[in-house]
């Protein structure tokens, strides 16, 4: 993470790292794979429109982190669908 400015912080710097590169996954050294499911994670939620409006369909998801973790698009469309039936399972959605 370099030029990135140190925090003095009790989270673990993997975790640290996750979040801080979350955007840009490929900059994480620590632990890639930790900020690729953060990064990937993101991502859904996004697409799912939850957090922010339409432009969560916009979001650039990173096919290096699909490949870290073997995860295809088609796992994510998936997921996604899961979600949504968990949601309306329990009325959140």
């Amino acid at each position: 993470m370099a030029g990135r400015h140190k925090i003095r912080t009790r989270i673990p710097p993997d975790l640290v790292e996750a979040i801080a590169c979350h955007h840009h996954p490929f900059e994480a050294v620590d632990n890639p794979e930790l900020t690729a499911i953060v990064h990937l994670s993101d991502a859904v939620t996004l697409q799912m429109g939850m957090g922010l409006g339409l432009d969560g369909l916009m979001y650039p998801l990173s096919e290096d982190s699909m490949n870290l973790l073997g995860v295809s698009q088609g796992d994510l469309e998936i997921l996604m669908a899961d979600i949504v039936d968990i949601f309306i399972d329990q009325d959140v959605f």
